[in-house]
């Protein structure tokens, strides 16, 4: 008799909504229970079809939580995995940052990944020396919305062939703060747009609004259009949890 354990994860991942989008069409319930257990956890299809029905809709229910409890949300600075990521807002981004996005954001669901990539990269400085940036602590920001730490961090240079690389690192960042990234450079850049009186950005705005358009179909949770700003919010625990144990 073999004993499964089965690790619940506590964020959804850019790698789960890539997942999610290609099962879309999937129209049998136990079908899509099935592929959705598999896409959030190290189990394949054919050895979930040998789990009892009641430890299959038990496991599913800890998933759908998961999903349920995801949110954009925006953080301009970001500790995953041990490495310290700050958010390029649209003010610091160089020629070839722009155009990148742009291309990239032809095929928003394929390049999710990239485009993240380019919005957050590590942190190479900065003058925060009397933050915590310990996972779990809160993320102290500066009064008047988090987006005013920008100043004060320099992330590292933008690189194509780095880019390329990171992308697949980027596979396990949280899906919920990819989509409040997104939310946030959408909002800015039509600000941009505004006070610069200019209609360059707009294919790429227009790029990236379908984007977040196509992800309200995986979390059927987003903001009202605005960006969540976190001044003081505690960070996901970037952790799994073991859900339970049973034998098939």
């Amino acid at each position: 008799m073999k004993t499964v354990k089965v690790d619940i994860p506590n964020y959804l991942t850019i790698k789960h909504y890539l997942g999610f989008q290609l099962i879309s069409d999937i129209k049998d319930d136990i079908d899509l229970v099935i592929n959705t257990i598999s896409i959030m956890t190290d189990y394949s299809i054919e050895e979930i079809r040998q789990w009892d029905i009641d430890n299959l809709v038990r496991v599913y229910q800890a998933l759908a939580e998961v999903q349920l409890d995801t949110k954009p949300e925006f953080y301009p600075i970001l500790e995953v995995e041990g490495i310290l990521y700050g958010f390029q807002p649209l003010s610091k981004m160089t020629v070839g940052e722009h155009m990148d996005l742009e291309r990239l954001a032809k095929d928003p669901n394929k390049n999710m990944a990239e485009i993240i990539a380019i919005l957050y990269r590590p942190i190479k400085e900065h003058k925060l020396k009397s933050l915590d940036f310990k996972v779990k602590s809160n993320i102290k920001a500066l009064v008047g919305g988090s987006e005013h730490l920008f100043p004060y961090y320099t992330v590292e240079p933008y690189d194509a062939n780095q880019r390329r690389i990171d992308k697949e690192k980027m596979l396990d960042f949280p899906a919920s703060v990819a989509l409040g990234a997104i939310s946030f450079f959408l909002l800015t850049g039509e600000t941009s747009i505004k006070n610069s009186q200019t209609s360059s950005p707009q294919p790429l705005k227009l790029k990236m609004t379908e984007m977040k358009n196509k992800a309200k179909l995986v979390f059927n949770s987003t903001t009202d259009g605005s960006t969540r700003y976190t001044s003081l919010q505690t960070l996901p625990s970037y952790k799994s949890q073991e859900i339970s144990q049973f034998s098939i």
